[in-house]
């Protein structure tokens, strides 16, 4: 994932929380490692590798997101198609 806006807090819970372990950057990449739904905070909550925590990934109601999914790395622009063989000339 990959974070939106500066200070997106990790807190140590999957409910969100006032108290946080620390903050992230906006861009800085973070590997998901499960996401709940919470339709009582109205939250997509997201729990990290590293730091260890859990952050809040969108907000159901809004739609306001914190982070987003990155697309796996791929290189079709540059002429390698996914698998790795070079198309052929």
């Amino acid at each position: 994932y990959t974070i939106l806006h500066d200070g997106v807090k990790v807190g140590a819970t999957k409910q969100p929380s006032p108290t946080w372990s620390c903050a992230l950057r906006k861009g800085q990449s973070v590997r998901v490692l499960e996401v709940v739904v919470q339709p009582s905070s109205s939250r997509v909550r997201g729990r990290l590798e590293d730091p260890p925590g859990w952050i809040s990934i969108m907000d159901t109601q809004s739609g306001y997101r914190w982070a987003t999914k990155r697309e796996p790395f791929s290189d079709v622009a540059g002429g390698v198609p996914p698998g790795g063989a070079a198309a052929p000339a």
